[in-house]
């Protein structure tokens, strides 16, 4: 045996030591990595946290810029706000302003209107007939009466066209004639024939060998091959005619109860179709006889009242003419009083045939029925409503009486040619001192003549001024006080009274 090599305690040790020495370097080295590694932590922990402060101030200083927007917003939406305030007082205030405006035009309008209609009732006399006029009228009135295709006539009606009387008649033909009821019946029987159809194919005998296959296919079966595929075709050859007939015989069946059918529904929807011509022929039948017989009642009923018309007016014409005293008086009670005017009054009269004059008794309106307002014109020009005066309150009065005696006088005068004179005494009713009780009080009377009334303007002058044209008497103050007259003098103080030159009233 060899000697055993003996181990070398010195390479050992300092291979042990190199271990260690690298053992220490590899934690010195990992040391030193592990606090670079911390402090790397740590830088990236202070940076992260002074990025997060300055993220946090940013926040705040983007808040506060924020607020601070905010803020001046809240400020320029609190000022736009006011702003829109005084805009929207402003524009009420005028607004307002405006309406008190239209009001006050509104109630002055209204104020000058009823003044008007008051003081001005003698501009509404109207024009007096003369017989010239009535003679002239009696031959248009014939004339018109036996030309029905004369223009412009007194009878307004205009000749009835067949319009009317189509409208009627169509009117009574769709509650006869029931046309929409047969037009949905018609359409009903047309969609179903038009959506009968038939679907089924005549059968082949490829048709039949094909479904005689199949069957085979799910009938017949064998483990030799060979054998299966001749049975199969054994029963199709089999089969082919009797199943071919049968399927066609079929199909005929169908067929014909198709056709059948739809020979039903055509008959039945030339049914219907007829029965919708039929009720087309007789309405129309209807339409044109019905509107025949209505178009000529409606024009004998035309006829008759454009007679009635003519001979009421001709009848009306002649009264005028002759003018007894019973058809006089009852006229004139028909004729007041009317809703011409806007005052209360009543009118009573006496008729001499032999003088033809007429004698009225006019129940006046009272003074307390003027209107109380009147509008003045202020010294910068602008218009106003002020309270009437007395003296305003007398001379409207005044004027509206003397107002109403020609209005009355007018439309008496035109009631007949035989009324020459008519004398109104007109009276009120007043309180007489130390007394609650009103008794009549006789204020005006005055004379007028047919002559010189139709020769009168009455638009030109005020009804003041036209009574100085005819002979009357009243006993008015300066400030337009009517007193109560006496007639025990009336009469003979009326007739010395000397009337105004009447050229200075046409």
């Amino acid at each position: 045996m060899g000697r055993r090599k003996t181990p070398n305690i010195g390479k050992a040790i300092n291979g042990f030591f190199s271990t260690v020495n690298k053992m220490a370097k590899a934690a010195a080295r990992a040391e030193k990595q592990r606090i670079r590694e911390q402090n790397q932590r740590i830088r990236q922990a202070e940076r992260a946290e002074r990025e997060s402060m300055r993220r946090i101030e940013q926040l705040a200083m983007a808040q506060r810029r924020a607020d601070r927007e905010y803020e001046k917003e809240m400020r320029r939406q609190e000022r736009e706000q006011q702003r829109a305030e005084r805009e929207r007082e402003k524009v009420e205030k005028l607004y307002a302003k405006q309406l008190a405006q239209e009001q006050l035009e509104a109630e002055m309008s209204e104020i000058e209107s009823e003044n008007e209609e008051w003081t001005t009732v003698h501009t509404l006399a109207g024009h007096i007939v003369s017989l010239d006029e009535i003679n002239a009228t009696l031959s248009r009135c014939d004339y018109e009466q036996q030309n029905i295709d004369a223009a412009n006539c007194m009878f307004e009606n205009p000749y009835p066209s067949d319009h009317t009387a189509k409208i009627r008649a169509m009117s009574e033909a769709d509650s006869m004639f029931d046309m929409n009821t047969a037009l949905a019946e018609l359409q009903k029987a047309r969609e179903l024939y038009n959506n009968l159809n038939f679907t089924e194919k005549e059968p082949t005998l490829m048709m039949v060998r094909d479904i005689l296959t199949k069957e085979a296919e799910n009938q017949i079966h064998s483990f030799l091959p060979w054998k299966q595929s001749r049975l199969r075709k054994e029963y199709v050859d089999l089969y082919t005619d009797v199943r071919y007939y049968e399927m066609h015989d079929e199909w005929e069946k169908l067929k014909k109860e198709y056709e059948d059918m739809k020979a039903k529904f055509l008959a039945d929807m030339e049914s219907k179709k007829s029965a919708v011509e039929k009720i087309r022929d007789d309405k129309a039948n209807f339409l044109t006889k019905r509107t025949q017989e209505i178009q000529e009642a409606v024009l004998k009923e035309w006829k008759e009242e454009r007679d009635t018309y003519y001979n009421n007016l001709r009848a009306n014409l002649q009264d005028m003419i002759s003018g007894d005293k019973n058809y006089i008086i009852t006229a004139v009670d028909s004729i007041f009083p009317n809703d011409d005017l806007p005052m209360e009054y009543f009118v009573d009269i006496a008729y001499d045939e032999k003088t033809g004059k007429a004698l009225v008794d006019l129940d006046l309106p009272e003074i307390e029925d003027i209107p109380q307002q009147k509008i003045a014109v202020t010294p910068s020009g602008k218009k106003t409503i002020r309270q009437k005066t007395q003296t305003d309150l007398r001379s409207d009065y005044a004027h509206c009486i003397f107002g109403l005696a020609m209005y009355v006088a007018s439309n008496i005068f035109n009631v007949s040619l035989k009324i020459q004179d008519i004398e109104i005494s007109a009276y009120t009713q007043r309180k007489g001192e130390n007394s609650a009780v009103a008794t009549d009080q006789y204020v005006f009377l005055v004379d007028f003549t047919r002559e010189l009334f139709s020769l009168i303007d009455f638009q030109k002058h005020s009804s003041a001024e036209i009574m100085e044209a005819f002979k009357r008497h009243y006993n008015m103050t300066k400030t337009y006080d009517m007193k109560e007259i006496d007639f025990s003098s009336a009469y003979g103080k009326m007739e010395t009274f000397v009337p105004a030159d009447y050229n200075d009233f046409i």
